[in-house]
């Protein structure tokens, strides 16, 4: 493999006990060059010691991982670097730390995390309880006495775990979210105290783990020491979006090497709280720590050599605007999602692969399923068969089937109870959870359980039984899935489960990096089953689920369902918000060959 001028300069300079800030644009290749760092660097830490990769999602954890394969494949780095390189997103870093060490945070139960179904319902009905108990803040409350729609979610964001968060490091360090709830930290220490007893009986979100992980490591210098021996090398991925609590917890661990790897201009996070300070705060705190800080830039681009991201330049050949009419406004979305679909059947025979970038999850599920409509069926017309993918949501069992048997083939390390909540989260078994404080914790959670110990045991008793039942159960939810089953997830369930009986002798028989490595071939092939068994790859996902993809050609809808004179940040693009900015630049540096903007008349805002 030949390596830019760039890339080469970089890894000559990289050492240990110093801090790297590394910067470049969307494909400059800054995830391949962390797994060459990861490489270099394997042979200064001993046998016990890992370098650890730290992302934000899992879908960048196994994108990650699949470089790391894809390298070894081409020997450009050892095949040893599976066994030395951890890559981990920053909540499961969290939750294994939690589940460990749960003695010392007074947690007697085998602590379980809810499925986003079940987290929307108790907090649904926790709200109720304080609107019951008259706890709620009078601006929050509408003249009839009702909660204020508006301002409805607000409130379920933070029940949802992250009032502790704002608690602790101050809602203004947490953008948009946080700051709707500046002044107002009685409120927040009454809903931490609700998300607390929550925890005490081990039931968590995602959201509140980094908050445990703090005290921790806060109360418990000896697990920080544990923590710092066994990651002596810390690479950061996409650091521009950490926020202020990862970012202290990086500083806690203090790693002997940290190399941090971003861009600016693709600062997606604000919302959340990624801060642009960032980078000028990695560089003050290296000065009393490492030997020496050093910022390098990655200037060769290995995607496409146009610049699809200058918004002040629309009128470039290859970034192509539709607008189209709208009759009435209140048809402005139909026709949007109209439009997205002609633009995919005029490109079929063009491009291979087609995705359509939304701002929203709610966006992106609702073009899926106008897609899919026109794809399942007998009466499918021009779409019939076609594929489209939803990408990065809870509602791709492909994609939880990955992710469960990549986990899966290190079962022996988890405890069962652990193994059990990992394969029912990933199913995503959602539960009614009515009238939660009035049951046990064993009744809320008995259905979760026993499906997860049925595939469990099975799995004891016969590895590939065990994920055959699994993907079964993966089947049967597609099927009842609310969106419209895509053929061409079932068709790839069907071929895992297939080649799992193939491979059946060698997941027995061999080694752990054998079985890791044949689940990643088995998995991979997925992608062949879209080029070949297909006429073209179309995917649609939020523009943060896009995170080191790239495509032929890009559509980015632009909804618009309410006046324009009247829009607030979230359900539609406003290129006077900086992070919306940020948003649509980062979605277009994700074509190799074109993109396409499609919105309605008279909602021309750039």
């Amino acid at each position: 493999m030949e390596l830019s001028k760039d890339k080469e300069e970089i890894l000559n300079e990289i050492d240990i006990n110093k801090c790297f800030l590394i910067t470049g644009s969307a494909g400059t290749g800054k995830t391949t060059l962390g797994c060459m760092i990861g490489n270099k660097l394997s042979n200064k830490i001993n046998k016990n010691q890992r370098i650890l990769y730290l992302t934000f999602s899992n879908l960048a954890k196994y994108q990650i991982s699949d470089r790391l394969n894809e390298l070894i494949k081409k020997n450009v780095i050892d095949k040893q670097l599976m066994k030395i390189v951890e890559v981990n997103n920053y909540h499961s870093l969290w939750w294994n730390l939690i589940c460990r060490y749960k003695g010392f945070l007074n947690i007697p139960e085998d602590p379980i995390l809810l499925t986003d179904e079940e987290l929307e319902i108790q907090s649904q009905e926790e709200l109720e309880n304080l609107k019951a108990n008259l706890k709620i803040p009078s601006d929050y409350i509408t003249n009839n006495g009702t909660i204020n729609k508006n301002k409805k979610d607000s409130l379920l964001h933070i029940l949802k775990g992250s009032a502790l968060i704002y608690n602790d490091y101050g809602p203004e360090n947490f953008g948009e979210n946080g700051r709707k709830f500046k002044g107002k930290m009685d409120f927040l220490n009454e809903i931490s105290n609700i998300i607390m007893s929550r925890n005490r009986k081990g039931i968590f979100s995602h959201n509140e783990t980094i908050y445990w992980v703090n005290k921790l490591l806060l109360r418990h210098p000896n697990i920080l020491s544990i923590l710092r021996a066994k990651y002596p090398i810390i690479i950061i991925d996409e650091f521009q979006d950490s926020d202020i609590a990862q970012w202290e917890i990086i500083k806690m661990i203090e790693p002997k090497t940290l190399i941090a790897m971003g861009d600016a201009a693709q600062t997606i996070h604000k919302w959340r709280g990624a801060d642009p300070e960032r980078f000028n705060q990695l560089e003050t705190f290296s000065k009393d720590i490492y030997k020496a800080y050093i910022h390098k830039e990655l200037i060769k681009k290995h995607r496409s050599n146009i610049d699809f991201s200058n918004i002040n330049n629309l009128n470039q050949r290859s970034l192509k605007i539709n607008i189209f009419d709208t009759v009435k406004h209140n048809k402005a979305k139909y026709k949007t999602k109209l439009e997205v679909k002609k633009s995919i059947f005029k490109k079929l025979n063009s491009y291979k692969s087609i995705a359509v970038l939304c701002l929203e999850n709610k966006q992106a599920n609702e073009i899926t399923s106008f897609i899919r409509k026109k794809n399942t069926f007998n009466s499918g017309g021009c779409f019939k068969g076609l594929s489209c993918r939803r990408i990065g949501s809870n509602y791709s069992p492909y994609e939880q089937a990955k992710s469960i048997c990549i986990n899966l083939i290190n079962m022996k390390e988890l405890s069962t109870s652990k193994i059990a909540n990992e394969i029912v989260n990933k199913i995503f078994f959602p539960l009614s959870l009515h009238k939660v404080s009035n049951r046990s914790r064993k009744d809320i959670y008995i259905k979760r359980w026993t499906d997860a110990n049925n595939v469990y045991t099975k799995i004891k008793k016969d590895f590939i039984q065990g994920l055959n039942l699994f993907i079964d159960l993966c089947f049967k939810e597609e099927k009842r899935n609310s969106y419209i089953c895509d053929r061409m997830t079932l068709s790839c369930i069907s071929y895992v489960k297939h080649k799992l009986i193939i491979y059946s002798n060698n997941l027995i028989n061999g080694d752990l990096l054998e079985k890791r490595a044949i689940i990643n071939n088995i998995i991979l092939q997925y992608e062949v089953i879209c080029k070949n068994k297909f006429n073209s790859d179309i995917s649609v996902m939020t523009v943060h689920q896009s995170k080191g993809r790239e495509f032929d050609f890009v559509i980015i809808p632009w909804f618009a369902d309410i006046p324009w004179e009247s829009i607030n940040y979230g359900y539609q693009w406003d290129m006077n918000n900086d992070e919306h900015q940020n948003l649509f630049h980062t979605a277009c540096t994700r074509a190799k060959k074109e993109v396409e903007i499609i919105y309605p008349k008279n909602n021309f805002a750039l």
